[in-house]
């Protein structure tokens, strides 16, 4: 946003600001996987979700939001990272199937699309929770088509 996208320093800062998605996803599953208290855990991330918000518009829209809507269609990533925190929760319920757990999910996908980053942190999220304990599994989904075995 602050550099020219025809220099070589958007595109090294391009490059590494792509890194931060898998990374927040790996970190938010293991925080969620360690934390005593979920509840506490979440109301956090809601916290900082809302604190960040009027910064995030500030600077995307470069005003302040004329309406309800308008703020509603540009939610900073820590909503979306608070979605994924949902998400997560209902990914963790053993009581359900595995079909019931990703049909009840679907919403969160969808309230995703709203936010920053869209539906792209959510999968990797799941990706993160569902394939935990098989690391090659994790790493095969993020190789492109070519490299998989």
């Amino acid at each position: 946003m602050f550099i020219s996208s025809d220099t070589i320093h958007y595109f090294i800062m391009r490059t590494i600001g792509r890194l931060t998605a898998p990374i927040m996803a790996f970190l938010l599953v293991e925080g969620f996987l360690h934390t005593r208290n979920f509840r506490k855990y979440l109301l956090r991330m809601l916290l900082f979700a809302f604190i960040a918000e009027p910064f995030y518009l500030l600077m995307i829209l470069g005003r302040p939001p004329m309406s309800m809507w308008e703020t509603i269609q540009n939610l900073d990533v820590l909503f979306t990272l608070t979605i994924s925190l949902v998400m997560l929760w209902i990914l963790s319920q053993k009581r359900w199937s595995m079909t019931v757990r990703l049909i009840v999910a679907l919403p969160c996908f969808m309230l995703a699309d709203l936010c920053d980053w869209s539906y792209i942190l959510p999968v990797w999220v799941m990706i993160f929770f569902l394939f935990r304990q098989e690391i090659q599994k994790r790493v095969l989904e993020s190789c492109p088509l070519p490299y998989r075995t």
